[in-house]
């Protein structure tokens, strides 16, 4: 499945550059993808057969949708690189400058400061992991670093 996007998102590109549209829209069997060629982003919107979307969008100036959770804490100075909305949740992706202990560390202090219980915490060599909970809601935050760089994914799912 992954490969099968990576060629949709080559190919979509592809098709873009070769055109002078400022968007394109590309259908794929799960669904369609369209690539702003302004922006730098790319969306990618799959519809179930129960009619369910799912929207994933990618690339530079993506913004934390307006209806994720207020009360899990933003990193400070963190840049938005992809987020994902589905049915019964949501996942935003961040870039952070500072060091993933340091980060990881943020986010179990200040999530409990926002009501959430902490139900499990892991550390590895390849990264850390919070899982909290809060009335019918789970979040999972997940830090790396890759290339130098801390990455946060922000996973919440609903009821």
């Amino acid at each position: 499945m992954l490969r099968l996007m990576i060629v949709e998102v080559m190919v979509g590109m592809v098709v873009l550059c070769g055109c002078g549209k400022k968007t394109v829209t590309v259908p794929t069997p799960d669904g369609k993808m369209t690539i702003d060629k302004e922006s730098g982003q790319t969306t990618m919107t799959i519809q179930g057969d129960n009619g369910q979307q799912t929207t994933v969008t990618a690339g530079q100036k993506v913004t934390i949708p307006k209806d994720f959770p207020s009360d899990i804490p933003i990193y400070s100075g963190a840049t938005p690189t992809a987020v994902a909305s589905m049915p019964d949740g949501q996942n935003v992706s961040l870039e952070i400058k500072d060091p993933a202990a340091k980060v990881f560390q943020y986010y179990q202090n200040e999530l409990p400061k926002k009501g959430w219980k902490v139900q499990a915490t892991v550390n590895t060599a390849g990264g850390s992991m919070v899982t909290a909970t809060k009335e019918k809601q789970q979040v999972i935050v997940n830090v790396i670093t890759d290339n130098g760089k801390t990455i946060v994914n922000l996973t919440v799912s609903r009821g």
